[in-house]
């Protein structure tokens, strides 16, 4: 009575009216995280069966902090469309697609051939890093007066995946991105340290984040923030992605674009401000396990996605 007619019952639904998969079945709170090998963790070209611990650790982490069900599935293939076909073929099991530790700029080409393919979310890992580099950028800048919006900022390394996804979300912020830190707002290095001179030559109030580990040297900046855990300001994706997937994934959205990303970053910027809407200079960006920071950056989410019209059910 429980496997043979019940089940069936449910086939033969889900036969009539494919929609009834989001109610029935694992599909809607379920998350691919996929990866080749070919980039782990910023260490290079590991292979793919070094790259399971890191899908298995993104996938721990939007489950404890988002109660998503993500499941790590590394593709042994250095072919994008093999790749491509691989992760098509499995998709009807899932909400969504996070892709992580694949090198640039395959990564891109990857999510762009399946974001045309499927009807579900696909994410680059970097996105999730972008989204938390325009937070950042609009307090630090805050603090010196300034607004992210018509500020010129520098980005290096922007043939880094996350260099290429903070360059294209701070353009679409209202930002003037340049590769040339000097004179700039703020400077935003994807590769390597940050000298003391180099920072020194940003515009009064210039905010620096090292997004390639810490520099000793640019820590004198007005506002300095870095990716590393010890930093004042940590930036990292892992502040962004538990809230942007469980926000996509509650409005069963078809895709997450820009105006979804750039709610998460003004939802994350808006959490750290104290009762006063102040913003200390060391204190630009939340805790990753700060109370209510899931919630908020869902919230704005799911708006965004129904603004938007990528939204399959509009939330309660």
């Amino acid at each position: 009575m429980a496997y043979s007619p019940g089940v069936a019952r449910i086939c033969m639904a889900i036969h009539h009216d494919f929609e009834q998969t989001w109610d029935y079945t694992i599909k809607a709170n379920s998350v691919m995280v996929v990866s080749d090998g070919s980039d782990v963790v910023g260490l290079g070209d590991l292979g793919v069966d070094a790259s399971l611990p890191a899908c298995e650790a993104t996938s721990l982490f939007l489950r404890e902090l988002a109660g998503i069900d993500a499941f790590p599935l590394p593709v042994d293939s250095r072919d994008d469309d093999e790749i491509v076909n691989t992760i098509a073929l499995c998709s009807s099991v899932f909400a969504g697609v996070h892709l992580t530790s694949i090198a640039t700029p395959r990564c891109f080409a990857i999510r762009d051939a399946l974001d045309a393919r499927l009807d579900i979310p696909v994410l680059v890992e970097e996105q999730g890093t972008a989204v938390a580099v325009v937070a950042a950028l609009r307090n630090g800048l805050a603090v010196g007066g300034a607004d992210l919006r018509g500020a010129t900022v520098a980005v290096t390394g922007q043939d880094t995946a996350g260099g290429t996804a903070a360059a294209r979300l701070l353009a679409a912020a209202g930002a003037t991105v340049t590769a040339d830190p000097a004179g700039a707002h703020a400077l935003v290095a994807f590769d390597g340290p940050v000298g003391a001179a180099t920072a020194a030559g940003l515009a009064p109030g210039g905010v620096v984040l090292s997004m390639a580990g810490p520099s000793p040297d640019a820590a004198g900046a007005a506002v300095y923030g870095s990716n590393v855990a010890s930093s004042p300001n940590q930036v990292t994706a892992g502040l962004v992605l538990p809230g942007l997937w469980r926000g996509a994934l509650d409005v069963r959205a078809t895709t997450v674009d820009d105006a979804m990303c750039l709610a998460a970053a003004d939802a994350l910027a808006a959490s750290a401000h104290d009762e006063d809407g102040a913003v200390p200079a060391d204190g630009i960006l939340p805790s990753v396990l700060a109370d209510d920071l899931v919630d908020l950056v869902a919230a704005a989410v799911r708006a965004a996605a129904v603004s938007s019209g990528v939204a399959r059910v509009t939330p309660a």
